[in-house]
């Protein structure tokens, strides 16, 4: 009962681990099928659709945050650092 009550309390967790052993199983099995090379495009574009979106994502959020950045600093929080 408390397993049970546990895996409700973290139903994404779970789900998230039942998903990454489900595709490792799944990947095994595809590949003992040897399938053919217009097969494994089909199977692998919407991975690169998904890591394609992921670098158009990066550039901007890393030129935002440094914008953001420089914009907290004022001439007051800059401490000379001489000795």
């Amino acid at each position: 009962m408390q397993v049970l009550s546990w895996c409700r309390k973290n139903l994404l967790l779970v789900l998230t681990i039942a998903g990454v052993v489900m595709g490792c199983i799944l990947g095994s099995l595809i590949r003992l099928a040897e399938p053919s090379p217009v097969a494994i495009e089909l199977i692998s574009f919407p991975g690169e659709i998904l890591m394609r979106a992921l670098k158009m994502l990066i550039l901007p959020l890393i030129v935002s945050s440094l914008i953001v950045g420089e914009w907290t600093f004022t001439p007051d929080s800059i401490q000379p650092h001489c000795g």
